[in-house]
């Protein structure tokens, strides 16, 4: 297989890859022609073969051909906003209370966990079950459609421990 870089169209977009075949080798006996003379001043051209070359390997998405596919761009508003990686992240250890995020996320209101905390809920990535108790206790956990972000919370997670930086440069304890 050879694989080469062509111009999305023509237009200057991305480059995507092209893999097309090679020319099938001599049986075994026959003596390779080798390749052509290249005239000088052009470049070497494949000659076509008798097969087809095999269709192009596609690198993105074509059904979002104007931009950002709309679920993606939804899904990066609510997960884009400040605060809501790092209360997911707290949440990966198991079922919290309000004030196990506020001991946990250094800097977060309490005004914003609440409204992090809604927003999360009302996108199906959590569950709030509130125990019948003298005081009321209200527990946050992963709903199975927040859990699903585990593998690329944990990954965000080594990449801050491999490429962010502290004065003492030792490895997170979480880890």
């Amino acid at each position: 297989m050879v694989v080469t870089q062509a111009r999305d169209g023509g237009h200057g977009r991305s480059p995507a890859a092209v893999m097309t075949s090679a020319p099938p080798a001599p049986p075994p006996g026959k003596p390779s022609a080798g390749p052509a003379p290249v005239p000088s001043g052009s470049e070497a051209v494949p000659a076509r073969t008798s097969r087809p070359a095999a269709p192009p390997v596609r690198l993105r998405d074509d059904t979002c051909r104007e931009g950002l596919c709309p679920k993606y761009q939804r899904a990066m508003a609510l997960l884009g906003k400040r605060w809501t990686w790092l209360v997911l992240r707290v949440l990966l250890d198991g079922p919290s209370r309000f004030c196990d995020f506020l001991a946990r996320i250094e800097g977060i209101s309490d005004p914003i966990l609440s409204e992090r905390l809604k927003e999360l809920e009302a996108q199906g990535l959590i569950r709030r079950r509130v125990f019948q108790e003298m005081p009321v206790r209200v527990e946050y956990a992963l709903t199975p459609k927040g859990e699903a972000l585990r593998e690329v919370l944990l990954l965000l997670h080594r990449w801050a421990d491999t490429w962010e930086t502290d004065d003492d440069h030792s490895p997170c304890d979480e880890c």
